[in-house]
């Protein structure tokens, strides 16, 4: 099924692929415990909302305030931009990105985007 939002695809899949490129990195890292990244789509109440969650460790809540944090990171070789290069993306199509402790351990990042109206959806 499709879903109505207008976005510029080829930022929005950057979007994505950091969140799923930092979800791995996250599962990989965890010993003894099967890896598991998950990406979903849920629509309601007129936005879209994309989640990409890990089964890696979790984050203090002094680090989860930080996460979008110009040059904050908390991998070895990160640059600390990805996640503040995706908020500004998001934020630019009128969504927004958070994280959330995910349901057995590691991060969810959700990406909620508003969904067009009716009428715009036949406008061009």
């Amino acid at each position: 099924e499709q879903v109505p939002v207008r976005i510029d695809s080829v930022q929005v899949e950057q979007v994505v692929l950091n969140l799923l490129r930092n979800a791995v990195d996250a599962a990989t890292s965890v010993d003894g415990v099967p890896a598991r990244v998950r990406i979903a789509i849920l629509t309601a109440d007129g936005v879209a909302e994309i989640r990409v969650s890990d089964s890696g460790p979790s984050v203090s809540p002094d680090v989860a305030q930080r996460l979008f944090e110009p040059f904050f990171t908390t991998k070895p070789d990160g640059t600390g931009l990805g996640l503040i290069i995706s908020k500004s993306i998001v934020d630019r199509h009128g969504g927004r990105l958070w994280a959330v402790p995910s349901d057995g351990g590691g991060l969810e990042f959700r990406v909620e985007l508003p969904m067009l109206k009716p009428a715009a959806m036949t406008a061009n």
